[in-house]
């Protein structure tokens, strides 16, 4: 199910951006993101990079954004062995302008997690998915976007800085 939406959000949203559909308040970006692991998730991965699609609403002062996101965490060594964690996220959040460059805003969501474990040779393989929420503050110039948010879940919270492009 989640991959049929990912295939309509991706099919749809480009032509609902790009033919000025609802007076042009739609936009539609593409994003990359450095990301690292927070609390005891810190534990268990090691800092990443990330890539996201996404779609914003703008109206006077707020805007309604979500996201499609793929993060991959790096490998991260303990003793007797070593672990690693990816995640697919959907979020949705809402921002206020608070100058004609900066903004804060919130955002929810779910995140599938995968983390691998290697133990001497044996490698261990687990799913779980988590809701979401967290802060976003950042800014915005001409069709560039750049925040920094930080996203609390049960045991993968992170922080992430983003640069997004809006078209």
């Amino acid at each position: 199910m989640r991959h049929l939406l990912l295939l309509a959000f991706l099919l749809l949203l480009p032509g609902i951006a790009t033919a000025g559909i609802l007076g042009g308040i739609v936009s539609l970006g593409v994003g990359a993101s450095f990301n690292s692991p927070a609390g005891d998730f810190a534990d268990h991965a090691a800092a990443g990079w990330g890539g996201m699609a996404g779609v914003k609403i703008g109206v006077p002062i707020i805007d309604i954004t979500g996201a499609v996101e793929y993060m991959s965490f790096g490998e991260k060594d303990f003793t007797g062995g070593s672990a690693e964690a990816s995640m697919w996220g959907f979020t949705a959040g809402g921002r206020f302008t608070l100058f004609p460059f900066l903004y804060a805003g919130v955002e929810v969501g779910s995140f599938a997690v995968t983390q691998s474990t290697t133990i001497g040779s044996q490698e261990t393989e687990g799913k779980i998915t988590y809701g979401a929420y967290g802060p976003t503050v950042g800014l915005n110039f001409a069709s560039f976007d750049f925040n920094a948010r930080y996203m609390v879940m049960e045991s993968a919270s992170f922080t992430s800085l983003r640069l997004i492009y809006w078209f």
